[in-house]
């Protein structure tokens, strides 16, 4: 499984993850922070993320509450179908966090 940190406050530098084409059930955590601090959830929150793929089209994938200060990702086949570099926002509640990407290398 590949961490990546996630600031709430978005920054010029976005972190990526790697999966390869194809992958289903890889996970991704995400440690959630706000600033330099980490964010611990509530439980309450309504957790949504947000994926601009390759072809332009968009998704919105529910997300698992922890209520923790992280969130796992779970990759689908339709995430992660065609390679190259998605452009992902998570949505907690009415709040997206900074940006991050996660990078679909090409099956052989």
């Amino acid at each position: 499984m590949e961490t990546i940190k996630l600031n709430l406050i978005p920054t010029r530098v976005a972190p990526t993850a790697h999966v390869s084409q194809n992958d289903e059930g890889r996970v991704i955590r995400l440690e959630l922070y706000d600033g330099p601090l980490k964010y611990t959830l509530s439980g309450s929150e309504n957790i949504r993320l947000r994926i601009r793929k390759i072809d332009g089209n968009v998704a919105n994938e529910p997300v698992v509450n922890t209520a923790e200060s992280y969130v796992d990702i779970v990759t689908t086949h339709d995430m992660t179908d065609t390679a190259g570099r998605l452009f992902c926002k998570l949505r907690i509640g009415g709040i997206g966090t900074k940006a991050f990407y996660i990078d679909v290398e090409k099956k052989p």
